[in-house]
């Protein structure tokens, strides 16, 4: 058989795995090339190693030499949606794919991707007294002066317990008159009581914190309702004065027992038509907060001077007042987000 040699040209393209030009190859057959006008063997090409495609290059290792590609946007366990070309979505509370950490997310979009990551919130429920306006002051002020033009004192070891239960739970009357030894002018006393509590009341405005709180949950589109232990007369004007707009109202007019039974808080969450677990309460006294875990909602604690000194340990976060924290993070901290 006859063996057929070819003089390959040198190339002058110098591409990826070309690095010299081969002399004097056998295309049919091995061999060495004739002596006779022969040029010298170059090196040889050495076939370059396969490289991993597998799981190491995808979590951002490499098998040999690393491969020219664009990182993807984030590991294995991010959200499969996102793709090359689109950035991670940061999370409010949480990391961003490189893992740094994201500190809020911002505008609508960043409104949108917290909406989606709400575990289980879908409600939040407000006392009213204490919560939205602070007139539990105003009440204890108004019979501490009723108590001191008859030579006593209301204390707020007293009075403490009274908040958060209705009105027919303490008669401010009947115990000026049992401590005095006898009975007093009640419809008098009750007349300037009355007077003095709404003078303190009409200077009275917003908590700080409730109008974002109410705002921003519904831009996440979360359910809000009132469960207070006051008359549907007393609250329903306060939050019409105030301009403030509720899904579902509840009052001790709508149920037989107020706080801290759970009734009011079940009334709630069953007009919103969620379950207790996907409602958080926002409570400043201590038989509220315990209304609300027994109803089997999540809690936030916001206490004013009067109830700061109360044991409100039964809530699952205790907060200084509604504009501490963001909204998002206050679902965060009590397991929502």
């Amino acid at each position: 058989m006859r063996r057929i040699w070819v003089q390959a040209r040198p190339s002058r393209r110098r591409g990826l795995g070309c690095r010299r030009a081969l002399s004097g190859q056998s295309v049919l057959g091995g061999g060495a090339a004739p002596a006779d006008g022969a040029r010298r063997e170059g090196p040889r090409l050495r076939p370059e190693p396969a490289r991993s495609w597998g799981p190491d290059r995808r979590a951002g290792g490499r098998a040999g030499e690393a491969a020219p590609s664009l990182p993807r946007a984030g590991p294995l366990a991010a959200d499969r949606r996102l793709r090359l070309h689109r950035g991670a979505a940061p999370v409010a509370g949480s990391g961003d794919r490189a893992g740094k950490p994201v500190a809020k997310a911002r505008g609508r979009r960043g409104r949108d991707r917290l909406q989606r990551n709400l575990k289980s919130v879908k409600a939040l429920v407000f006392d009213f007294d204490g919560l939205i306006l602070e007139t539990e002051h105003p009440d204890f002020q108004s019979w501490s002066e009723a108590y001191q033009e008859h030579g006593l004192e209301l204390t707020l070891d007293v009075w403490g317990d009274v908040i958060g239960r209705p009105a027919s739970y303490f008669d401010p009357i009947a115990d000026i008159e049992s401590r005095l030894g006898r009975r007093i002018d009640a419809d008098d006393v009750r007349a300037r009581r009355k007077a003095r509590h709404l003078e303190l009341i009409a200077a009275l405005e917003l908590l700080p914190g409730v109008l974002a709180v109410h705002a921003e949950a519904r831009r996440l589109g979360l359910g809000l309702a009132v469960a207070s232990s006051s008359s549907h007369s007393w609250v329903d004007g306060h939050l019409a004065r105030l301009g403030l707009e509720f899904d579902c109202v509840r009052c001790r007019d709508d149920v037989e027992h107020a706080k801290p039974l759970p009734d009011l808080y079940l009334a709630a969450v069953q007009c919103l038509g969620v379950q207790p677990a996907q409602a958080v309460a926002l409570e400043d006294s201590a038989n509220g907060i315990l209304a609300a875990k027994a109803a089997g909602l999540r809690c936030i604690a916001v206490p004013t001077p009067m109830t700061a000194g109360l044991d409100l340990s039964l809530a699952d976060l205790r907060i200084e007042s509604l504009d501490a924290l963001p909204l998002a993070e206050m679902l965060r901290r009590v397991g929502g987000v």
